[in-house]
């Protein structure tokens, strides 16, 4: 939650996963890992919400490692999530695109 809000507020960053050759959506088997200057922040797996991952973080800029069994994980460096008004996130909307291995 933001400083000064009682109620929850929206996912801030949200991301649908597919198969860079085929375009089927994969997000049932990837995973989000959240990371800032380096630290694990944290991590999900598996769709949260309509078919994609979603994640709820305060304002500040994020790396992103998303991963998927079968595919080269993908990283997304300086994600930046902000808030509008007193109470309300702003939700990064992300699509990736990963590549089957072998």
């Amino acid at each position: 939650m933001l400083a000064g809000c009682t109620i929850p507020v929206g996912q801030s960053i949200t991301v649908a996963v597919k198969d860079a050759r085929t375009q089927a959506a994969i997000t049932a088997k990837a995973s989000l890992i959240v990371r800032q200057g380096g630290v694990l922040l944290d991590s999900v797996t598996g769709p949260t919400i309509a078919d994609r991952i979603s994640i709820n973080r305060p304002d500040g800029t994020y790396d992103l490692t998303i991963r998927a069994p079968g595919y080269a994980p993908e990283q997304r460096a300086g994600v930046v999530v902000t808030h509008s008004g007193k109470c309300q996130q702003n939700t990064v909307v992300l699509e990736v695109a990963l590549q089957p291995v072998g």
